[in-house]
């Protein structure tokens, strides 16, 4: 998903080169040439160290309680903050060139030695003018449990299935894992968007899949959980207003506020963004799907 996120998003970029199939291909070159290289590898985690261990760059989360905060305060600061700089060294930065993330959509189909496949869609709603609405998580419920899962999972074969779609920068992705197929299971995604427009239920399946939404909304959380959420929604500038409003929304969702939405997730889809790794036959057979075809492993 980060892979096929990447062909269009600075994030996914990111994401990717950091911890990613980039990121691997990044080792696995190290690796293979370590003997040449590992000075120099070594002597940029050093610097590295020096570039972002500093007190301007540092944010910290604890959860406790006000001893325990109290504590942690007392006793980081006289331990380890007194060894960091203020701020790093300007002239660190002068040996690195500053280099620009340009998004490219590659669509690539990954070969590598296994009998199934990781087929993954995505695409970004908010970049095709759609906001987000409480009515997508309702909507990733029912596509989830019931037409992925269906045409996916039972029908297809697939290990699993699923989908999302982030309220925080409109990234939206489908994905099947162990799956026997390739083509079959891109052509689900593409119907999804008539299956949305033409969804019907009645009020009670309609309130199983509201139920089915606030399981995830609400689960309970451990002080650590919370301490986890408590970090993310500050990064991403979520408040309680909106993850009231968000609950309002999927409490109030109508069948009508899911068929709209068929034209965001066409949006998303006929963005056109693929990566699949799977079989190499598979692949192969389906190469007209992707713009590169290559192996995964070296």
């Amino acid at each position: 998903v980060d892979r096929a996120m990447s062909y269009y998003s600075v994030h996914g970029m990111f994401k990717d080169i950091t911890a990613g199939i980039s990121f691997y291909q990044f080792l696995e070159d190290l690796s293979a040439n370590y003997a040449g290289r590992a000075e120099m590898a070594i002597g940029n985690l050093k610097q590295l160290l020096k570039m972002i261990f500093t007190k301007n760059k540092m944010l910290i989360s604890i959860t406790a309680d006000e001893e325990g905060c109290r504590r942690f305060q007392e006793e980081f600061a006289s331990s380890f903050l007194t060894g960091l700089p203020e701020k790093p060294d300007s002239k660190l930065f002068d040996a690195y060139e500053k280099v620009e993330l340009i998004p490219i959509c590659k669509n690539e189909g990954f070969k590598a030695a296994m009998q199934v496949q990781y087929v993954a869609r995505t695409g970004n709603y908010m970049k095709a003018g759609f906001d987000y609405t409480g009515a997508l998580q309702v909507l990733k419920t029912i596509l989830s449990y019931d037409y992925l899962w269906t045409n996916i999972r039972v029908k297809g074969g697939a290990y699993g299935c699923m989908c999302g779609f982030s309220g925080v920068d409109g990234d939206a992705y489908f994905t099947s894992y162990r799956d026997p197929n390739l083509s079959e299971t891109n052509q689900i995604y593409e119907k999804a968007v008539d299956y949305i427009k033409n969804f019907t239920v009645d009020e009670r399946d309609m309130t199983k899949y509201i139920i089915g939404t606030f399981s995830s909304l609400d689960t309970p959380l451990t002080p650590q959980g919370k301490g986890r959420r408590s970090l993310a929604m500050y990064l991403a500038g979520i408040t309680e207003e909106d993850l009231q409003r968000e609950r309002d929304e999927v409490l109030n969702v109508t069948e009508e506020d899911i068929r709209v939405l068929h034209r965001l997730v066409s949006e998303v889809l006929k963005a056109g963004n693929i990566c699949v790794i799977g079989n190499e036959t598979k692949v192969e057979e389906n190469k007209d799907l992707f713009k590169t075809v290559k192996s995964l492993i070296k």
